[in-house]
């Protein structure tokens, strides 16, 4: 892969024009699309319905590893209950090279793709896949780059996915990146162009997740009209915030940082990670909380050491009799979820119900104070990080666990923060519900030729 400025590599935009493989004519892209790895990860029903509507059919779901597999308690019906991560992993590598060699994988297409997301409900989320330099990435705290996180890095969930990575000789993307465009400005040249580029795909997502239609964008031009509009964008040292799969980020930049120690040129294709371009300005992209599920406490210790806890800097606390109904709470959230004066967190365990009024003197950013708690407090006790309060609590049924649903983050709170050079707390938000997070469609080679 011969890097060409100013043709299929912007420098000052980190942008190169990447190769895509796209599954064969004869593939159900239906079956084919995954959801991303890191989703319902509390959810073994989930996977087996999708695993068992995939069947013997080529996916994307063979190529990557949900994180419901990573602690070894789930197994797919079927399956030998000793399959470790490493056998998948094996697997996963496996299928890669069979999909490469009987022309699963056969189309492939040089270009950047125009991406419009029909989600449920009927708005459309507008996104751009192309690649991004890993040379760019940097995700410790405080370090200016032009591409960064948006929250702290879990060094933890890096290793496994390093592992996928490491003998793969594809990648498969669900990573989102959030710019700044106020005016949503390229995303509106980019569908003024969709009917002169080359339509890729257009189908229906499973489970209800909507359809996804992508666009082939070839005319040189149009490239370097993009990468202009990018530049222009550029505050400072950064113009890239990780909004999804910041992990999947950090194991790609670690696994290049180990070829470039192994020797590999700069124009080795794992220099470079697909991800889709988003703009956090598009009104179909909602930016929500991830709400906390604690696992094995008991619900009125559970309240008492947070009440010992935020001791002085709780406004009121307040008890509900009532069982937990998704949309009363979810509604509660939006119109009482963050005032001048304080936030509300709303903590939920089968059918009983508390809110906690945080002062925004003491606690100005609620999952921040959430985090905290359950570092100090719970430091043993399992927890989920849940999108959906729907999902949350159906967590929650027979009191086992404990929900802490949280209010939505401000779309220019967070950008402000992030644009600071400061990250916010692991897993602060999401983008959208569950449903409507990116499904791995596209691939990508990241090995050299000679491999």
């Amino acid at each position: 892969m011969k890097l060409v400025e100013g043709k299929n590599y912007f420098k000052n935009t980190g942008l190169l024009v990447p190769e895509i493989l796209l599954p064969n004519d004869g593939v159900d892209l239906t079956k084919w699309a995954c959801i991303a790895c890191d989703q319902y990860t509390s959810s073994p029903e989930y996977w087996q319905r999708q695993y068992d509507f995939i069947g013997n059919a080529p996916s994307a779901a063979k190529l990557v590893l949900p994180e419901i597999f990573l602690d070894g308690s789930f197994s797919l019906a079927g399956e030998r209950q000793k399959t470790t991560v490493q056998d998948r992993i094996d697997l996963i590598n496996a299928n890669m090279h069979k999909y490469l060699k009987d022309g699963t994988l056969s189309k492939s297409f040089t270009g950047l793709v125009y991406i419009e997301r029909t989600l449920p409900g009927g708005k459309v989320r507008k996104g751009l896949l192309a690649a991004l330099d890993l040379e760019e990435y940097d995700y410790r705290n405080g370090v200016e780059a032009l591409i960064r996180p948006t929250e702290e890095t879990v060094h933890e969930r890096i290793p496994a996915r390093l592992r996928v990575r490491a003998n793969a000789p594809l990648e498969l993307p669900h990573s989102i990146v959030l710019i700044d465009d106020l005016s949503n400005g390229i995303f509106s040249f980019l569908a003024s162009r969709k009917n002169s580029a080359v339509q890729l795909y257009d189908f229906d997502l499973p489970e209800n997740s909507g359809s996804v239609s992508g666009y082939g964008i070839t005319d040189p031009d149009t490239i370097t009209s993009v990468a202009a509009m990018l530049h222009d964008l550029r505050q400072d040292d950064s113009l890239y915030f990780v909004g999804d799969g910041n992990h999947s980020f950090a194991a790609a930049k670690a696994h290049w940082e180990n070829l470039k120690r192994a020797g590999a040129l700069m124009d080795h294709p794992a220099r470079f990670i697909l991800t889709e371009i988003e703009s956090i300005h598009d009104p179909a992209t909602e930016l929500l909380p991830i709400h906390r599920v604690v696992f094995n406490c008991e619900f009125d210790k559970f309240i008492d050491q947070m009440k010992n806890y935020f001791n002085g800097a709780t406004s009121f606390w307040r008890e509900y009799d009532d069982a937990a109904n998704v949309s009363d709470i979810e509604l509660f959230l939006k119109e009482n979820g963050s005032t001048l004066d304080y936030s509300v967190v709303v903590i939920v365990s089968g059918i009983r119900i508390c809110c906690l009024y945080l002062d925004h003197h003491n606690y100005p950013f609620p999952v921040a104070a959430m985090t905290d708690f359950i570092d100090f407090m719970l430091p043993d006790n399992k927890v989920d990080y849940v999108h959906g309060t729907k999902e949350a609590l159906d967590l929650t049924e027979g009191g086992f666990a404990t929900a802490i649903c949280l209010p939505k983050p401000s779309k220019r709170e967070i950008f402000s923060i992030a644009s600071s050079g400061k990250l916010l707390p692991r897993k602060t938000f999401s983008m959208g519900d569950a449903e409507t997070k990116r499904f791995y469609v596209e691939a990508r080679k990241i090995v050299s030729n000679e491999q």
